[in-house]
């Protein structure tokens, strides 16, 4: 019987099949069945591949992100509208891929510098906060409204554009200035369109 699990598939007869689901269950007998297959040994050869397709996938989309995320603090300091289309896409897609359980993004999230700091800080807030979302089982527009509110959360930065680019540590007058860019917020995101209240209230009081 033992000898029989090594076989391969087509050389497994009734028999052995019918013992693996006496003993096994039917379950665990089928998946036995599977393994020994042609076809698995092909299906572990392509699990490194498929791996590293969707590990550059996820790099594409990170800095397609951090690529939206310079575009909206590009667009508040010129007074444009913000663009909620593409917020609301990205927002979706987020929530999808951590949905799914395709974790990657929290790695590249640990890839930060003081260059992309600001960029890829609201970026990913916005992951932990999705993810935080689903432990609690948020529903769809809660979860929305929240990974919206911390993407934007931090949009009233942009009024302290001078101070928060210092290289060196901030002073005293310069800190106390910083610490107001939650009501900037709130103030950036209170005529803008389609923004809900959740997120301007997420955005005022995230500290």
């Amino acid at each position: 019987l033992l000898a029989g699990f090594t076989h391969k598939v087509e050389k497994i007869d009734v028999g052995i099949i019918q013992a693996q689901t006496r003993i096994l269950g039917p379950e665990v007998a089928r998946q036995t069945q599977e393994k020994t297959s042609p076809s698995y040994g092909q299906e572990l050869a392509k699990q490194p591949l498929d791996m590293e397709a969707n590990e550059k996938d996820m790099e594409q989309f990170y800095r397609n992100g951090l690529i939206l995320s310079e575009n909206l603090f590009n667009r508040v300091e010129k007074n444009e509208p913000l663009d909620y289309g593409a917020i609301s896409l990205l927002v979706e897609q987020l929530i999808e891929r951590l949905k799914t359980g395709d974790y990657n993004l929290i790695k590249l999230a640990n890839n930060v510098t003081t260059e992309n700091y600001l960029y890829s800080h609201i970026l990913n807030v916005t992951v932990l906060a999705i993810i935080i979302g689903l432990g609690l089982d948020y529903d769809r527009k809660k979860m929305i409204d929240l990974a919206t509110g911390a993407f934007l959360h931090d949009i009233g930065l942009i009024r302290l554009k001078d101070i928060i680019l210092k290289p060196h540590k901030l002073e005293l007058s310069e800190y106390e200035q910083v610490k107001k860019h939650p009501i900037y917020s709130k103030e950036l995101l209170q005529e803008a369109r389609y923004i809900s209240d959740a997120v301007r209230d997420i955005a005022l009081y995230h500290h």
